[in-house]
């Protein structure tokens, strides 16, 4: 084993020397990570339910006008809406131009008359061109209580002639089955799935990728010592074969791992990502790092050159990142074939344990672990036996 080790510290040596390592482990990765940040951290604050500034102007002041006005009043309560009554439907519009609002709601005089008198009558609503989704919430709003109001209505008319009722009593009818509910209930429920906010995600996808790079290492060093001349001088020095290839997994576990970590401290001190408890998450990523390394050193060891494997890992790196979602954010516990590859790569486990390890801790974390494990060590058995061909060449 101290074969190994003055093999993997060598290599950490000359790895330093070249500074490329620095540039894909370190600062590529969070760089890059920044400025999507930048792009679309603002899509998932993690803050909760958007509140929608809107805005009403009643002109009439009857009772189902008040009724209306009760029922935004009941719906901001719930923190959907940041409602302001307006009198003036001069000022609410001018709000409407400033974007202090996003919509408003204009309920006509004679409203509250022409609902009792079962005359066609409505609510305008005007939203800005700016704010699509507040002005598309706002009309749903008003089309429920208009939905509940024609309810009413019809539930009156029945009663009537199917005598339950008589006449003097249709209004209280029809105001009883209007009432029966809101247009808008909000209620917190808890998900199926567990999804990180953008900012861990787009960090924890960033640095998977690029260490596949990294892990992609051991093989490559053997082929450069072929080329160089230096590995026929190793394999005649008093160590076993084996420890050679030990010695360029060992530094590469090592580096991915510094790389994996300093990731995570970087990026949440400058992102705000979280990963959950520290022990946890350095244990995520040497996992992490133990999956690159078997699935890079089978993408290697099957190419005849230098050139050859660059290309193969390549490919392998970018295939795997786009399946397990590190570009592209696949939603948590999407079914069908795309729910199943991105299981299929380390990047899914990877993302998998960091929303376990921050809501359950590292037990919770624990399938991820053990998956992300025994795919480095079944890949790398594979990957360890074809090198046999690498080292014999």
């Amino acid at each position: 084993m101290r074969a190994a080790w003055l093999v993997a510290v060598n290599d950490l040596r000359v790895q330093l020397r070249r500074g490329t390592i620095l540039v894909l482990g370190f600062v590529a990765p969070l760089a890059l990570a920044f400025v999507m940040n930048l792009v679309f951290g603002g899509v998932d604050d993690g803050s909760g339910p958007t509140t929608f500034d809107v805005a009403v102007v009643d002109h009439d002041g009857g009772e189902e006008a008040d009724g209306f006005v009760g029922v935004l009043r009941d719906v901001a309560s719930s923190g959907l809406l940041d409602l302001t009554s307006y009198d003036d439907e001069d000022a609410a519009r001018a709000a409407l131009d400033d974007g202090d609002v996003g919509a408003i709601w204009i309920v006509p005089d004679g409203f509250s008359d022409a609902v009792r008198a079962g005359t066609e009558t409505g609510i305008e609503v005007v939203g800005d061109v700016d704010a699509p989704t507040t002005a598309s919430v706002a009309r749903a709003i008003a089309r429920g209580y208009a939905s509940n109001v024609g309810l009413g209505t019809m539930a009156a008319t029945t009663a009537i002639e199917t005598g339950v009722a008589t006449p003097e009593d249709a209004a209280s009818v029809a105001e009883e089955a209007a009432a029966a509910g809101s247009p808008v209930t909000l209620v917190d429920a808890t998900a199926d799935t567990r999804l990180l906010d953008m900012s861990t995600n787009l960090m924890a996808g960033m640095a998977l990728f690029f260490v596949f790079f990294t892990s992609g290492l051991p093989v490559l060093g053997i082929l450069e010592e072929r080329d160089q001349g230096t590995l026929h001088r190793l394999l005649a020095a008093p160590i076993p074969a084996w420890s050679i290839t030990a010695g360029k997994v060992l530094s590469a576990a090592i580096l991915g791992s510094l790389s994996l970590w300093s990731l995570m401290a970087a990026s949440s001190v400058l992102m705000g990502a979280e990963w959950g408890p520290p022990i946890g998450a350095a244990l995520l990523a040497v996992a992490g790092v133990v999956a690159a390394i078997g699935i890079m050193s089978v993408a290697g060891s099957i190419a005849r050159s230098t050139e050859q494997a660059g290309n193969a890992q390549g490919i392998v790196a970018v295939v795997f990142a786009i399946l397990g979602g590190a570009f592209v954010p696949i939603p948590g516990g999407s079914g069908g074939v795309l729910g199943l590859l991105q299981q299929l790569t380390p990047h899914g486990w990877f993302f998998d344990g960091v929303a376990d390890l921050r809501h359950d801790g590292v037990a919770g974390a624990a399938p991820a672990l053990a998956v992300l494990l025994a795919m480095g060590l079944l890949t790398g058995a594979v990957g360890l036996w074809l090198s046999r061909w690498v080292l014999r060449r």
